[in-house]
Parts: C-alpha cells; structure tokens; sequence
C-alpha cells in the first residue's frame, strides 16, 4: 500500500469514527422536533449574545430558556441535543457575524461562546 493510500485509508476510518459519533445528534435534528430545538437554541444564544456574563452562565441560561420554551410547547429532549443546538447556534451566529456584510457584529458574536 501506497504512503497516499494508506492516508486515505486512515481518514477513512477517522470520517467513519466521527460520522458514528454524530449519528445519534443529526437523527435527533432530523425529526420533526430537531428544527424547533435549533430555533429555540438561536433565540436564547441571541437574545443572551450581547449580555455581559462568562461565557459559561450564558450557556446555562440559554440551556434553561430552551428547556422552558420546550416544555411550554410539551417537548422533552435529551440535554445533550440542547446542548448541542447551543453550540450550533453559537457557531452560526459567530459565522454569521463573520460575513462581510456584518462589519462591526464580529466582537457581539465572541459575546456569545459559552465557555
């Protein structure tokens, strides 16, 4: 086996790894509840972006919003999907504040990082 071959290989198997790590989240988002989780996650992640409080009472603030809305609505979900919706939800805004159209957004997205 080729030293490009046997590269290959490797992310293969590490692609394989990661896909299997995620599957149990990407079937959660997949369900008819996976979008509400997500829209709930954003409103909390932007509504708490621009507070001044450690990145890790954001997060918990934004997991007990989320919970709240949820079970308002009679949505029970594991915590780790809405944890994983925070993060998502993290990222895009960060993401979205990198866009060039967004300027001056950039330092209220570095707000938002739970830890």
């Amino acid at each position: 086996m080729s030293f490009f071959e046997s590269v290959l290989a490797k992310l293969k198997e590490v692609f394989s790894e990661v896909a299997t790590f995620c599957e149990p989240f990407l079937k959660q988002f997949a369900t008819d509840i996976g979008p509400v989780v997500l829209s709930a996650a954003e409103q909390a992640v932007t509504a708490l972006a621009a507070q001044e409080m450690p990145g890790a009472q954001k997060q918990s603030a934004a997991f007990s919003q989320i919970t709240t809305n949820l079970e308002q609505q009679g949505i029970t979900v594991a915590a780790s999907v809405i944890n994983s919706a925070i993060e998502a939800a993290v990222a895009n805004l960060k993401a979205s504040a990198q866009e060039p159209a967004a300027g001056a957004a950039g330092s209220a997205a570095g707000a938002a990082t739970p830890a």
